[in-house]
């Protein structure tokens, strides 16, 4: 967004314009900058240039981070971020659950809005802690869990640069976590997605990702983003599948946030006829049937110059 703030000038020319040569010792002060803002390292082409992964920067609080960076101008905590304590409270307790709990209703209590909504905002600064220390437990993932259908139907989505929703930020806090793990650790993670009580589509969308990521779809694997081992996933994804097909029996499908992207773990899934079968029984009631077609739209949300439109 650099041409936004410079008029579109090449941003190495203003890089270039930024060098410190009137500061006392320049080589010093260049590699100070340099270690602050690892942009401009990158256009001065500097060997003091931090690489430090994006989620760390933000974990650190760094200055050079969008989100933090106002903190050093106004000289306290910028007021549309919750606190590290707050945010340490949840994902190092032993018990996160009333931690989590708590924060939630409060957000939800609070009348000021900010953009991104301080619930996009929480998600997105639990999954920078838990790929930066690694602080996933089942424990916390069991919290998230909790909550993640009601998140899930807040919505919250940036559409800024790409459009970014609940959904996508607590997949990102699962993957995240879980990819800093020990073996040992990712399989407690990959049965608790397996087994808790609730939380059934945001469980089934990790898992089916990883099962796409391993090629169990027919596609090819991609090692980079799988998370657990093939043998492991493969028996999780048929037991999310039997899940699935239980809240589509049972009617209990039509109560989660987006039915049609189950369905469509149940489609990808079927061995035999099962969804057939449920798809008949579907078409022989007029209820349902109108069910399923308001389900079938999806949502996007086109930006442009004239603003954002949901279509």
């Amino acid at each position: 967004r650099h041409e936004d703030y410079y008029g579109g000038e090449d941003y190495k020319k203003f890089a270039e314009r930024l060098i410190p040569t009137l500061a006392r010792r320049p080589d010093v002060a260049k590699s100070a900058m340099a270690l602050l803002f690892p942009r401009l390292a990158k256009e001065w082409d500097s060997s003091a240039q931090d690489n430090t992964h994006d989620f760390i920067q933000r974990d650190q609080r760094r200055i050079s981070t969008q989100e933090y960076h106002r903190n050093y101008f106004t000289f306290g905590r910028d007021a549309r971020m919750l606190s590290r304590a707050e945010i340490d409270r949840i994902v190092t307790a032993s018990d996160p659950a009333p931690f989590l709990a708590a924060t939630l209703k409060r957000l939800a209590d609070e009348k000021t809005q900010t953009y991104p909504s301080k619930f996009a905002t929480l998600l997105m600064q639990i999954s920078d802690a838990v790929y930066s220390r690694p602080l996933l437990t089942p424990a916390l993932l069991g919290a998230i869990l909790d909550h993640s259908d009601a998140l899930i139907r807040r919505e919250d989505v940036d559409w800024e640069l790409v459009t970014t929703s609940n959904q996508t930020r607590l997949n990102k806090i699962i993957r995240l976590g879980t990819r800093k793990l020990a073996k040992a650790q990712r399989l407690d993670i990959l049965n608790l997605l397996v087994s808790h009580s609730a939380g059934l589509q945001t469980r089934a969308v990790i898992i089916d990702y990883d099962a796409q990521a391993h090629g169990l779809y027919g596609g090819e694997p991609t090692q980079s983003l799988q998370l657990f081992p093939p043998e492991k996933t493969e028996v999780a994804i048929s037991a999310v599948r039997d899940q699935v097909a239980k809240a589509c029996e049972a009617g209990a499908i039509w109560n989660e946030p987006n039915p049609i992207l189950l369905i469509n773990v149940w489609i990808r899934t079927e061995g035999g006829n099962a969804f057939t079968e449920w798809l008949k029984h579907v078409f022989a009631d007029d209820v349902s049937i109108v069910r399923l077609a308001n389900e079938i739209p999806e949502k996007y949300y086109q930006y442009g110059n004239d603003g954002t439109r949901i279509i």
